[in-house]
């Protein structure tokens, strides 16, 4: 199969077709007989053999299909799960920031508690007190 570079082509469509690689895809001109002069577009690599096995005619190109493949798919799952990841992250730092709250009125809550229960004993001892002093007078 025969084909060199395009170049006209190559100033209209830049880098908005992309490969499956991701990368912009080299537009080509092909010289085989039954497609003699038919502008295509392929993976950079094309020649290399290294390729991602990116082809598209450069007239049956549509700009709204975008290729997919398993490397764009990952590269699409990755960004979700990293969004996931990120949104997981915030809700744990509201969750520790709330337990710190939690934490705190629970401590305020037990001072307070103490608080009470030293009082309300001291109470009980100075009614005890009084009733001894009472009953040590009455007799």
């Amino acid at each position: 199969m025969g084909f060199r570079q395009y170049s006209r082509a190559s100033q209209f469509y830049s880098d908005r077709v992309l490969c499956y690689c991701g990368q912009p895809a080299q537009i080509l001109k092909s010289r085989t007989e039954r497609n003699d002069s038919r502008i295509f577009f392929a993976c950079e690599r094309y020649k290399a053999g290294a390729k991602c096995n990116y082809f598209c005619w450069e007239d049956e190109y549509d700009p709204q299909a975008r290729p997919r493949n398993a490397w764009t798919d990952s590269q699409t799952d990755i960004r979700n799960k990293l969004k996931e990841i990120g949104d997981l992250l915030e809700e744990t730092k509201r969750a520790a920031e709330r337990e710190v709250v939690h934490r705190d009125i629970i401590q305020k809550i037990t001072k307070q508690s103490n608080t009470k229960s030293i009082a309300i004993t001291v109470l009980l001892v100075v009614v005890v007190l009084q009733a001894l002093v009472i009953l040590w007078l009455t007799f």
